[in-house]
């Protein structure tokens, strides 16, 4: 079963969350996408380097994910080919500003319906802490 990271409060989001929070749920989103959708992350690394016209390699992708590289972001011009090829919408819903409730509530709801559970950004750092200590 799938499950998705969008923050359910808006005063936790990840905008209004510290920088740090914000980080490790979206490397923990990443790493959580990637080991759910059925692809190995060469697999991945291989259909996002077509998609996006230029190499990713496997080290890339797991730099993305590591909390030990702080300086290995994320690119937003990932995110579209990123969610196509994971097949999973959850990074885009993530990225949606608190503010934006009314363009992510139709989506929870979809995912919802279709028996995806929903996490809130607080339960991504919780699960981080856990799977480090």
């Amino acid at each position: 079963m799938r499950s998705i990271q969008p923050a359910s409060n808006p005063k936790i989001g990840p905008v209004a969350g510290t920088r740090a929070e914000s980080d490790l749920a979206l490397r923990t989103l990443l790493s959580l996408v990637m080991a759910e959708c059925g692809l190995s992350r060469e697999e991945i690394a291989k259909r996002l380097s077509l998609k996006l016209g230029r190499l990713i390699s496997t080290s890339i992708l797991n730099d993305f994910t590591a909390t030990t590289k702080a300086g290995a972001r994320f690119p937003a011009a990932y995110v579209s080919a990123f969610c196509e090829v994971t097949g999973d919408n959850r990074l885009r819903l993530f990225l949606l500003d608190p503010s934006c409730d009314a363009l992510r509530e139709p989506g929870k709801k979809a995912l919802s319906a279709a028996g995806v559970r929903m996490l809130s950004i607080d339960a991504i750092l919780k699960t981080q802490m856990r799977d480090l200590g």
